[in-house]
């Protein structure tokens, strides 16, 4: 198979060719040594240029092969097939084809020798009016349910030689990813000693389970066409659009079983609990506000006697409930001008790239001194924090608000190393710890003018 790939013009690296050298292992009376065989790599890695030039491959050499193409999303089908149709366009290919097929009901690649790979989206019923299928290929097989799963086998009982081939990443917890993750799970009992091995493999290109997320050695490990074939540039945009938990998956190959780490360390944050913490002088009001603007949080910081930094959380949208009606974010505005009207405020700090920044105009109505961060502010902010915290000059009094949403946050890289709070998952609730950590950057910051020894009155 890797020679006919070669000589149709789709060179294999090294990697690919050990994945073609258990997808193709032969038994004695010539079946596969593992009908099922899963694959967990990361995004940007190559497996669809890999598995479709081995299933080009496996059509030309085995005559009247039927392979079926799945994955869950049409959409990703359909990139799929325009992936393998640009790739039978290559002359060595091309002279083997007899038809391709592209309308809604049929999308296949026919040979002239009787095999044909046909392309199907498991929305739509993948199923549907095929059977004698030699191999299966489960794309986005994070999204594979046991139903979709139950559709589709039966379209290889009558198969002599039937190669079932799961690959994605791993899944989310919202995904059904049962049949994966038991694959997975099998594959791990196997591996204990506590069961026999059955036809069944299963390979995993993943870094280890607490690497630093941005660790380049580490990714070496997850995407093995990095950097030979996949550029530093294609992964860090994919940094930065995903969260830290969902790249760590999908670019780290790191499954749930291993915990994501935190960027400060539980036993650092509780070393900086202190119940009795007071700050005294130059209070600073940090705001924050969620992409959906259902969460807010408002923290207070302010040097304590002892030179050390205070950190408090002391509003959020949840604890604002008149008449037990939640009001978003429209009741910050008159919030914070009541509390600057009691206190001597240094200042308030709101992001320029947070949701909060659509208040700036009300703050201003209100004449409160806001100082607004740009992104390299927002980065020594964030570098500041973690940085306090390590070292010990930050103080907290405990608060379990503001001790979740450090344990939510992970990081966004802005820039090289540079970073800024990204939430753990889609429903993380990250504002108190960012709104912390712009009220710690205020009271150290030149940009924030104001500030007199005063003792905080907030209730």
């Amino acid at each position: 198979m890797i020679e006919t790939a070669r000589r149709c013009g789709l060179q294999l690296d090294d990697w690919q060719q050990d994945i073609a050298s258990i997808l193709f292992a032969r038994q004695a009376d010539g079946s596969y040594a593992a009908d099922t065989i899963g694959i967990s790599i990361a995004r940007q890695a190559g497996k669809t240029y890999l598995i479709s030039a081995l299933m080009i491959a496996l059509c030309l050499v085995e005559p009247k092969t039927t392979v079926m193409w799945t994955a869950h999303h049409t959409s990703v089908m359909l990139e799929t097939f325009r992936h393998m149709r640009t790739t039978i366009g290559i002359k060595a290919i091309a002279l083997h084809v007899l038809a391709v097929r592209s309308s809604n009901a049929d999308r296949s690649i026919i040979f002239r020798n009787g095999s044909r790979i046909v392309m199907r989206s498991r929305e739509a019923g993948a199923a549907r009016g095929l059977d004698n299928v030699s191999v299966l290929v489960l794309d986005e097989a994070q999204i594979l349910s046991e139903d979709a799963m139950a559709d589709i086998l039966p379209t290889q009982n009558a198969a002599k030689k039937a190669l079932t081939i799961m690959m994605g990443t791993p899944p989310r917890p919202k995904d059904p990813g049962d049949v994966f993750t038991e694959q997975r799970e099998n594959a791990l009992t196997v591996t204990s000693g506590k069961q026999p091995p059955e036809l069944a493999a299963w390979i995993e290109f993943a870094a280890d389970s607490d690497a630093d997320t941005d660790d380049l050695k580490q990714l070496r490990l997850a995407n093995p066409s990095y950097p030979k074939r996949t550029p530093l540039r294609a992964i860090r945009k994919l940094r930065r659009s995903l969260s830290e938990d969902n790249f760590r998956r999908e670019a780290l190959g790191i499954w749930d079983a291993n915990n994501t780490p935190l960027v400060i360390p539980q036993s650092v944050w509780d070393s900086c609990e202190d119940p009795d913490s007071v700050g005294v002088e130059r209070l600073v009001l940090g705001v924050d506000v969620s992409p959906n603007r259902q969460e807010a949080a408002i923290s207070v910081a302010a040097l304590r006697e002892d030179g050390l930094v205070h950190v408090e959380l002391i509003a959020t949208s949840g604890s604002i409930l008149p008449n037990g009606v939640p009001l978003n974010v429209g009741w910050i505005p008159d919030w914070l001008a009541e509390r600057a009207r009691a206190n001597r405020l240094a200042g308030i700090v709101v992001d320029a790239r947070s949701p909060a920044a659509t208040l700036l105009p009300e703050l201003k109505a209100r004449r409160l001194k806001v100082t607004v961060t740009g992104t390299d502010d927002m980065a020594d902010a964030c570098a500041g924090f973690y940085d306090s915290c390590v070292e010990g000059t930050l103080r907290h009094i405990g608060q379990p608000q503001l001790t979740v949403a450090m344990q939510n946050a992970r990081k966004r890289t802005i820039s090289g190393d540079r970073w800024a709070w990204n939430r753990k998952s889609s429903d993380s609730d990250i504002t108190p710890i960012v709104s912390a950590t712009l009220a710690v950057w205020g009271v150290r910051s030149r940009k924030v003018k104001g500030g007199r020894p005063v003792r905080m009155v907030f209730t």
